[in-house]
C-alpha cells in the first residue's frame, strides 16, 4: 500500500502569538472590557427606563470592547514581531504537498517530520487544521479535515525504535514538556482557596443563613478549585499541542530539536511516574539532570513504553514510582 499524499493549492495562514499569546487577550479584554460589565451592572440595580437603557448599552459597548482589544491584540502582536526583526506572517493561496518527506509550502519553505511536533482541529470546523511546527510556528491549513488529518497523524505516527543490541541508534520521540511541580502547586492552590472559602462561609453561617451556606459550601467551594485546576489541566489538554517538542535520545544523550534541553542521561535520575487524584490520572517521564531544571514528559502509552524500553536496555532507567 502506497504511503497517502496530499497535494492541492490552498490557504495557508502562519499562526505566531509571539507577544504572549492568548494571555495579552484575556488581559486586553478583562481591562476593557471589565469596567463597562461594572458599569452596567450598576445601571441594572437602576429601575425603570434608565436601568434598562443603561444595562443595554453597557452590553452593547462590551462587545465593542471585545472587538477592539482583539484589533489591539493584533496590532500589538504584529508590532512585536516587527520590533524583533522578524518578517511578517505567511497568508496567502499557495501550495502544499505533504509526503513522506514532510510538509511543503510554495513561498515559505520545508518542514521535515521530526520538525512537525502536533496537530490541533479548530472546534466547530471541518475545513481547517492547526499543524504546530519548530521552523514556522503554526500554520493554519484551509482543506477538508479528515483529507489532511488523515495524511498527518499517520507520518507522525511513524515511530523510530531503535534495534535491541544497537545502543548507538538514535531514537526520535514527541513529548509535552511540562512541569510537575507547578502542576501540583496549581492543585494545592484549588484546594487553598476552597478551604479558604468554606471556612469563610463557615464563620458567616449565622448571618447568611443555612440554605445560602449550603450552596455555598456544596457549589461555591468546589467551583472555585475547579476554576484553580483549569489552569494545569488545561496545559495538558486544550493547549497541550503548543507545548509538544521533539526529542532525540542518541546513546545517554536526550536532546531537544531546537537545542533548549541537552542532557547527558547518565548523570541523571530517571522515573516513570504514575500519578492520580480528582480530576487526573496519567503517566509521564521525570528526568532529574545532575545540574539544571527537571524535565518532565508527557507521551502517549505506546510512545513512553517504547522509551523507557530503550532506556531500560541502556541501563538509564529508575524503577517506577507510584505517586497516590
Amino acid at each position: 500500500m502506497n504511503p497517502p499524499v496530499f497535494s492541492r493549492s490552498i490557504k495557508v495562514d502562519q499562526v505566531d502569538g509571539g507577544a504572549g499569546g492568548i494571555w495579552v487577550l484575556v488581559v486586553l479584554s478583562t481591562v476593557l472590557v471589565g469596567p463597562v460589565l461594572a458599569g452596567g451592572a450598576w445601571f441594572m440595580d437602576r429601575e425603570g427606563a434608565v436601568g434598562a437603557l443603561g444595562g443595554g448599552l453597557s452590553i452593547a459597548l462590551a462587545f465593542v470592547m471585545l472587538l477592539v482589544s482583539l484589533a489591539v491584540w493584533m496590532w500589538v502582536d504584529t508590532g512585536w514581531r516587527a520590533l524583533r526583526g522578524k518578517p511578517a506572517l505567511f497568508s496567502a493561496t499557495t501550495q502544499v504537498d505533504i509526503d513522506q518527506r514532510g510538509i511543503s509550502v510554495q513561498s515559505l519553505g520545508h518542514v521535515d517530520w521530526p520538525d512537525v511536533l502536533a496537530i490541533e482541529s479548530i472546534p466547530d470546523s471541518s475545513t481547517h487544521l492547526v499543524v504546530h511546527t519548530r521552523t514556522f510556528q503554526k500554520l493554519m491549513l484551509a482543506a477538508p479535515l479528515d483529507e489532511l488529518a488523515e495524511v498527518v497523524q499517520h507520518y507522525l505516527a511513524q515511530k523510530s525504535v531503535p534495534p535491541v543490541n544497537d545502543r548507538s541508534a538514535v531514537l526520535r520521540t514527541r513529548a509535552v514538556v511540562f512541569s510537575w511541580p507547578r502542576f501540583m502547586a496549581w492543585i494545592w492552590t484549588g484546594y487553598a482557596v476552597a478551604g479558604a472559602l468554606g471556612l469563610a462561609v463557615l464563620l458567616n453561617a449565622n448571618d447568611v443563613g443555612f440554605l445560602k451556606t449550603l450552596v455555598a459550601l456544596g457549589v461555591l467551594m468546589p467551583l472555585s478549585a475547579w476554576l484553580m485546576w483549569m489552569v494545569p489541566f488545561a496545559q495538558l489538554n486544550v493547549f497541550a499541542p503548543s507545548r509538544v517538542r521533539a526529542f532525540e535520545l542518541e546513546g545517554a544523550a536526550l536532546r531537544s530539536t531546537d537545542d533548549a534541553w541537552r542532557i547527558d542521561l547518565r548523570r541523571a535520575r530517571i522515573g516513570n511516574r504514575q500519578v492520580s487524584g480528582i480530576g487526573y490520572d496519567f503517566s509521564f517521564i521525570s528526568v532529574r539532570p545532575h545540574k539544571g531544571a527537571r524535565l518532565d514528559l508527557l507521551l502517549p502509552d505506546d510512545d513512553r513504553r517504547a522509551l523507557i524500553d530503550v532506556l531500560q536496555q541502556r541501563g538509564l532507567m529508575q524503577p517506577a514510582v507510584h505517586t497516590p
